[in-house]
């Protein structure tokens, strides 16, 4: 009596192996022969424009729900950018609207939240800074303009 119970569900289930066996066999030759989509292309030439003293910044874009503001940075003439990245240098940013003044905050255990350089001879390498927004004065869009001590980089638009 057991048996006969049984005997309708072990069909079901061979019938629902076979479907799921087929359908998984048709989705896979259809995803073989879709087209792969080419890879994106960089943004290089418009980061270059915000260049000035051997840095060259590379983006600027809104981290942790902009409450910072993560800009990354590369070496473009180390010879220039030895005089003007150094461990006491006053890095500070504008926001060009509201006029306020953000800086690299500094925690009590990791220091300030800055990566600086210890050979200028990469210029490949992309370094990084964050700047605090706690007001959220700086959104995506913003005109900002980068103050590396004398060194000025206006116009840097927020991602």
């Amino acid at each position: 009596m057991q048996l006969s119970r049984l005997a309708p569900f072990c069909g079901k289930r061979r019938l629902l192996f076979r479907l799921v066996v087929i359908a998984t066999a048709l989705g896979c030759s259809s995803c073989a022969t879709s087209p792969v989509a080419p890879p994106p292309e960089e943004k290089a030439p418009a980061a270059s424009r915000w260049e000035a003293g051997g840095i060259q910044v590379v983006r600027v874009k809104l981290a942790m729900d902009g409450m910072m503001v993560d800009m990354r940075y590369r070496i473009a003439d180390p010879h220039k950018a030895m005089s003007v990245l150094h461990r006491g240098v006053k890095l500070t940013m504008v926001d060009n609207a509201t006029g306020k003044i953000l800086v690299v905050p500094s925690m009590a255990k990791v220091g300030k939240l800055r990566q600086l350089p210890g050979a200028f001879e990469d210029t490949q390498r992309i370094y990084w800074m964050f700047f605090g927004n706690s007001e959220k004065s700086v959104r995506v869009g913003s005109s900002v303009t980068l103050f590396i001590g004398d060194l000025k980089i206006e116009g840097i638009v927020v991602d």
